[in-house]
């Protein structure tokens, strides 16, 4: 399984245009604190060539994360 490290930034999948990336700063076993300081739980999805990769779900309200997707296969280039 693919999973988010420490120090690297990922792009945000959003329903618009908005482009932007997160930078993971700290990670346990169940979450991940972002650069700017929300904490955001890690789930188990499904990487684009089978097998597991880890996904957030940033400001999760019910069926909807109204802060955007991050996937781990959408690694960015630090900046």
């Amino acid at each position: 399984m693919d999973r988010f490290e420490v120090g690297m930034s990922y792009g945000v999948l959003h329903c618009n245009e908005r482009d932007e990336a997160v930078t993971v700063a700290a990670r346990d076993a169940k979450s991940v604190t972002l650069a700017d300081g929300r904490k955001v739980r890690i789930l188990v999805g499904e990487a684009p060539g089978g097998g597991g990769e880890e996904v957030l779900r940033i400001d999760e309200r019910g069926a909807v994360a109204t802060g955007g997707v991050v996937r781990v296969c959408h690694l960015r280039p630090n900046t």
